[in-house]
């Protein structure tokens, strides 16, 4: 699969000869999903699925796949010297991610994106927005205070810089 973020390039190709049976895109969506499910199945038993991008634009298209049983692998983009003597296609990419998977070249098991260690990550995620936030906000408080008039930046230094900012949105309502 060569993914991205509105549609999915899907290749098959035969385990035994080794031949591209057929390219297909497919939708972002569940019923995208589903039709890509149909037609994987549609071409005989699935020894496995390559997904370029299972951390990104892959994501939804992998916990789909896990769900149907399927032994997924994550492929990493050809290497520019293979996309050179091909060209750089989608289809192209997609075959060559069929390929990976098929030759053994890509073996790497996706990461799982669910239960706590996923969690944990999107916890950790937030927290970090927040405290950059947080941040910036003294930050951009602190350069007012600096180049308020002497009289009002007199009186604002006075209060404790842990309540600062609560203290001065008081003034804003």
């Amino acid at each position: 699969m060569d993914t991205h973020a509105d549609i999915h390039v899907a290749a098959v190709v035969c385990s035994t000869s080794h031949r591209l049976l057929e390219v297909s895109e497919f939708e972002t969506t569940l019923a995208g999903y589903a039709a890509l499910w149909a037609w994987m199945v549609g071409h005989g038993p699935i020894d496995a699925v390559g997904i370029e991008g299972t951390g990104s634009y892959g994501a939804g298209l992998a916990r789909f796949l896990t769900e149907q049983g399927v032994e997924l692998v994550e492929v990493t983009r050809p290497d520019r010297q293979a996309r050179r003597a091909q060209g750089k296609s989608d289809p192209v990419d997609a075959e060559a991610a069929a390929r990976a998977v098929l030759s053994g070249r890509a073996t790497a098991r996706p990461k799982r994106r669910d239960g706590l260690i996923e969690a944990t990550r999107l916890h950790l995620l937030v927290y970090d927005a927040v405290v950059r936030e947080r941040t910036a906000m003294r930050n951009r408080l602190h350069a007012v205070v600096t180049s308020a008039p002497a009289e009002i930046r007199q009186e604002v230094v006075q209060i404790p810089e842990s309540s600062r900012l609560v203290t001065l949105s008081g003034f804003v309502n």
